[in-house]
């Protein structure tokens, strides 16, 4: 599918549009309590309010509030899901971007020199230098000073050292892999006194946007959870790895039931004991659910045992808990088949560098890797040997490292067969998440796929449409794929909610049928069309998804925005807007019969119909449905369909027209005022000023009717000439 966008330069200014956040103040909010948020921005008017992924008890707007400052009280229930959030603002204009904010019970504050009582989190930006603020402690008493920017969006590399009263440095901590990027202190204060601690950034000149949030005081966290995976359908009770009560003991564990017609792909391993999730702050672990086996590491206290593995595919989760460990694992294969085995560790956020083996029974080394391309994780395609049908499997760290954090998942399975456009799907194998004994040389891997779309927000005004891009990465499945996007606002209706078969993707036309103004989240689903039981997978944002299961450490290109909190990426905010069309389309009318050949190009021609006072220059944009080919990770230009790079589709500007329209406006300034001045004098008793303002009232409506008869002569010529010219054609370049 094709569609066209038009990009209007400078439309009057009287058209209202979303609300645009530039700061807050604050970038979390407190559970069980009231939170200050104080916004600045552009078009916060009118009606703002907030959304966010977790329910809000009540909020205000405070009276104070402008168009480019907002100021809310926000209160939310003592039971709200701690962890990272998305968070709106929404006018009657639409939504604005997301914006990311943590949820604790900790005091909310801008950050400030000094600290009367702990514990607290201070928000603030920092470009160059270093800031420092001071806080009272105890003889004994543990102190935990975290800094959350990476996993908030920010671009600040975190560095803090902590100081006693006499100026003694105690700890200091750089931005570390397990934080993905931020920093944590741990310490134990060694006398009463006032410590002092101070935040830079790693280069002491950190780059836009450098907000942050610093915490000090003590709270329970989990930085990792084990397992890190689990089978759909099955329940598992997950240990929390962290800073919790009883590392070891049942409080630190959580009980997951996972529901078998489930279609998330990551959850979080949320605590759920009120008395934990109150004193619980930071970013849940992160939890696969996948289709395969999933298994633990037994044979933790010998080395020299050798675990057996069920057939594939297959998962095993373990813990390098001894300095120099190497854990070892048996797996049944066909001989000749083509198998992948896979070790998930620093993308799950550890300090594991793997090196995995591939060896025969015997011993031998069949294969071995360290890293692979953009992480120090291990990945082997293999072939497996016509004489051998059990290989082990050996995965340790590259330098002996070992601990309570080193956890490691081992994935093997059979290597994708894709079959050949318009071929029918291959079947499941054995059913969902069901092992192969031997894994066959004939057998594939069950078919499946992965939806993306384009963008996390969709704003649409009364009597107009816009369109959601959706994309397919096909593992197998060559179907159709229903979408289902969930329940949208009210009179918000979407065309075109099926990928056809062997489609790379879909552009969804979501219309505005009526009026009203309303926002809510949903999930896209994509459903498995005609497969037994019809399997469904949720969409993720584009910008946010990454190829690995679960997101490496960092942000941006380390993993998208929402790295810290993968499961939010399967949110989607809609909003249909009060904003009327302002009548401004574009159009295209490609014949019946039109077709795209493979290395040729493609004309249509476009209508584009300008209401009064659009006279600017527009330019055309062409959305296409299709997945553009990669090589080397890049978009290959020679295969991807696209607008001819010499040959902008573009609509000048008239610039009488416009300085037609230019004059009306001025003309009705005039008038306006000279009104103005009227309706002044004529409350007075100056007779001589109510006959000056009546006259030269009257000499600005003489010239503004004269005005509006040569301007809209010339906006009608303008707008006939203009439906006749605009429709030229588009030239696209097929690949």
């Amino acid at each position: 599918a094709v569609a066209l966008t038009a990009l209007v330069a400078a439309p009057p200014a009287a058209t209202a549009g979303p609300p645009t956040v530039r700061t807050m103040d604050v970038r979390g909010l407190r559970s069980g309590g009231t939170t200050t948020l104080v916004i600045e921005g552009a078009e916060l008017l009118p009606n703002p309010r907030l959304v966010l992924t977790q329910p809000i008890a009540s909020q205000s707007v405070k009276p104070t509030s402008t168009a480019t400052r907002l100021e809310f009280d926000v209160t939310l229930d003592a039971d709200a899901e701690p962890g990272l959030q998305s968070l709106y603002v929404a006018t009657d204009g639409g939504l604005s971007e997301r914006q990311l904010v943590t949820i604790d019970a900790l005091p909310q504050l801008p950050f400030a020199p000094a600290l009367a009582a702990l514990p607290v989190a201070l928000h603030g930006t920092l470009g160059a230098g270093t800031i420092k603020t001071t806080f009272p402690g105890r003889a004994g008493q543990t102190v935990l000073c975290e800094v959350e920017a990476q996993r908030l969006g920010s671009r600040l590399r975190p560095v803090v050292h902590l100081y006693d009263s006499a100026g003694q440095h105690l700890a200091w901590s750089l931005p570390l892999a397990t934080l993905r990027g931020d920093t944590r202190i741990a310490a134990t204060l060694p006398s009463d006194g006032q410590y002092t601690l101070t935040l830079n950034d790693l280069q002491y000149n950190a780059p836009g946007p450098n907000h942050f949030r610093l915490k000090i005081g003590s709270w329970q966290f989990a930085d990792f959870a084990f397992p890190p995976a689990i089978q759909r359908g099955s329940s598992a009770t997950v240990r929390l790895v962290g800073a919790t009560a009883g590392p070891r003991g049942p409080a630190a564990s959580l009980a997951l039931p996972i529901a078998a017609a489930g279609d998330s792909q990551v959850i979080p391993a949320i605590p759920s004991d009120a008395a934990q999730r109150a004193g619980f702050s930071g970013f849940p672990p992160a939890i696969q659910v996948t289709d395969s086996l999933e298994t633990v590491e037994t044979a933790r206290d010998s080395a020299a045992v050798i675990q057996d593995l069920a057939g594939l595919p297959v998962a095993v989760s373990g813990w390098l808990g001894v300095a120099g460990e190497e854990d070892r694992y048996r797996l049944k294969v066909a001989p000749e088949s083509k198998v992948r085995f896979e070790v998930f560790a620093a993308r799950l956020g550890t300090a594991i560098d793997s090196v995995l083996e591939v060896r025969r029974e015997a011993g031998a080394v069949l294969a071995t890797n360290d890293d692979t391309a953009g992480t120090t994780d291990s990945a082997i395609d293999f072939t497996v040997p016509k004489d051998v049908d059990a290989v082990i499997l050996a995965v340790k760290d590259s330098l002996g490292r070992a601990g309570e954090s080193q956890i490691y998942r081992l994935v093997a399975a059979l290597a994708p067969i894709v079959p050949a456009a318009g071929a029918p799907a291959p079947a499941p194998v054995a059913g969902a998440g069901a092992s192969v004994a031997a894994g066959g040389a004939g057998a594939v891997s069950p078919p499946d796929f992965r939806l993306v779309a384009e963008l996390d927000r969709v704003n649409v005004a009364m009597g107009a449409r816009n369109i959601v891009r959706l994309r397919v990465d096909r593992r197998g499945y060559t179907g159709p794929i229903r979408v289902d996007l969930g329940t949208l606002p009210p009179n918000l209706a979407a065309d075109g909610l099926e990928i056809p078969a062997d489609a790379s993707g879909k552009l969804v036309m979501v219309n505005a049928k009526g009026d009203g103004v309303g926002q809510t989240l949903t999930t896209i689903r994509g459903v498995a069309a005609g497969v037994p039981g019809e399997p469904s997978k949720l969409a993720t944002i584009e910008a946010d998804t990454v190829a690995a299961p679960v997101p490496p450490p960092g942000t941006g290109s380390a993993g998208g925005p929402l790295s810290a909190a993968p499961w939010l990426a399967t949110r989607f905010a809609w909003a249909l807007s009060s904003a009327t069309a302002p009548g401004f389309a574009a159009d295209w009318q490609p014949p019946a019969d039109a077709a795209i050949v493979l290395g040729g190009k493609f004309s249509a021609p476009v209508v584009v119909r300008r209401p009064v006072g659009w006279d600017g220059p527009v330019r055309l944009v062409v959305l296409t449905s299709q997945n553009p080919p990669l090589v080397n990770g890049k978009d290959d230009p020679n295969r991807t369909l696209r607008a001819e790079a010499n040959a902008p589709v573009e609509l000048a500007a008239d610039p009488k027209a416009t300085a037609a329209w230019d004059a009306k406006l001025a003309a009705d300034k005039v008038v306006a005022d000279a009104q103005a001045a009227f309706d002044k004098a004529a409350a007075g008793n100056d007779e001589k000023v109510k006959t000056d303002t009546a006259a030269k009232l009257a000499e600005a409506k003489t010239k503004q009717t004269a005005g509006d008869r040569r301007g809209g002569s010339r906006q009608g010529r303008r707008q006939a000439r203009s439906r006749f010219t605009a429709g030229r054609a588009g030239r696209f370049a097929g690949p």
